[in-house]
């Protein structure tokens, strides 16, 4: 049975939040567009039973009358977000390792509502590989289960006003909390228009087949920009970037991992060395961004991270390191990147 009170109230939420949201003008700047430090690899547990039906998803099992119920359709004044993660060319993830929708939204997982935050404080929707909401799984309609193409069909009441979203993707998510941020490029955008009736396909996130090209980060702590001048590499130096979940990660100065002297200031991270499960080396055409993080402070001067002492170079297979022209994005967060030759 639908639990429509749940419904009609957080469609009443929905409105609410949209008018809010339109009188402040707001324009989700809270989100950090392709960088958040903060985000956290957290474990699975705690995670919601795919077996129990929450209202608004398709139940296989039998009414109680004892009939087949195949699944419901989105109540009156509803449609779907349609949203999903294409892993199919690496196979790396699986059920345990949370991945979520986050945006500037809110969603309740009893009755399958997402809601629109501007703030992206959550809860995001979880992904699944179980196929349908019509079959029984949580995915969008014509998915299937088992095909590493992880998807989400939450519920959105019709909007009396155009509801614009903001949005990404992220890994290790308990029950929807934030996790690390793995969505490529720029914040993606929808709009639902006012009086919509049909669902929403929100464009996805591929994720590209792993290349064979590695890539080597080096910082000379003698020639950092002015404004680190006084930074003692005793404090630290990790980097962070696109191609590894923005995970920060501790460089080395000691001879090994693909430091090529040990103990001469020049801190390296060669990314063949820290590969985990998830990643995997880069292809021709790449764009990876990074950001090195110094005693805790990004590497970055008015806003933009420095190139002040840094080298960035590529090796292809059975080839040699050879060195790339380090630019910054022209917008956003300016972090600094290179394109893969």
């Amino acid at each position: 049975m639908r639990r429509f009170e749940t419904k009609t109230a957080l469609a009443l939420a929905s409105v609410l939040t949209l008018g809010l949201a339109t009188a402040c003008g707001d324009s989700d700047d809270p989100v950090d567009s392709g960088v958040h430090p903060d985000a956290t690899t957290t474990s699975d547990a705690g995670r919601a039973d795919t077996g129990t039906r929450d209202a608004g998803r398709a139940d296989t099992g039998t009414t109680d009358a004892g009939t087949p119920d195949t699944g419901p359709v989105p109540d009156a004044g509803f449609i779907r977000l349609n949203f999903s993660i294409d892993d199919s060319a690496n196979q790396t993830y699986t059920s345990t390792d949370g991945l979520a929708w986050k945006g500037s939204m809110t969603y309740d997982s009893a009755s399958n509502i997402v809601v629109r935050n501007p703030g992206w404080t959550g809860p995001f929707p979880l992904l699944y590989d179980d196929g349908p909401w019509s079959g029984g799984g949580h995915e969008p309609a014509g998915s299937t289960a088992g095909d590493n193409i992880w998807g989400c069909s939450p519920e959105f009441a019709v909007p009396s006003e155009d509801a614009a979203f903001e949005y990404g993707a992220i890994r290790g998510s308990v029950d929807g909390s934030d996790g690390q941020w793995i969505w490529q490029g720029g914040n993606g955008t929808f709009t639902v228009n006012a009086g919509q009736t049909t669902d929403v396909d929100v464009p996805g996130l591929t994720i590209a087949a792993f290349g064979t090209i590695d890539m080597r980060l080096e910082i000379d702590t003698s020639t950092l920009a002015p404004e680190f001048s006084t930074f003692d590499p005793a404090n630290g130096i990790n980097v962070k970037g696109s191609a590894w979940a923005w995970e920060e990660i501790g460089c080395v100065d000691d001879g090994t991992a693909g430091d090529q002297v040990a103990a001469d200031g020049i801190y390296t991270f060669v990314f063949s060395e820290n590969i985990g499960r998830h990643a995997g080396l880069l292809n021709s055409g790449d764009e990876p961004q990074f950001v090195f993080v110094l005693g805790g402070v990004e590497y970055k001067v008015g806003g933009a991270a420095s190139p002040a002492g840094v080298t960035a170079s590529t090796m292809a297979p059975g080839g040699a390191w050879t060195e790339q022209t380090i630019e910054n994005q022209s917008s956003g967060d300016r972090n600094t990147y290179i394109t893969v030759p």
